[in-house]
């Protein structure tokens, strides 16, 4: 149930898109804005990545190990 959970997370974070009046944001609030969703999704990214890997190279990440 755990990884769903995760999954659906990461999905949520994916879609994050921009639902704002662009008119009444200046430049730096619009940057901002964006720079956040852009934050999120990247999480999002590095989420299913995680949840893609197998158990060896889960370990592997966690030793520094490459192969």
């Amino acid at each position: 149930m755990a990884e769903e959970k995760l999954r659906l997370l990461a999905n949520w974070l994916l879609k994050e898109t921009l639902n704002t009046n662009s008119h009444s944001d200046n430049q730096l609030e619009q940057a901002i804005k964006n720079a956040k969703i852009e934050v999120k999704q990247e999480i999002g990214e590095y989420i299913i990545e995680v949840l893609n890997m197998t158990y060896r190279e889960v370990l592997d990440e966690l030793t520094g190990e490459e192969n």
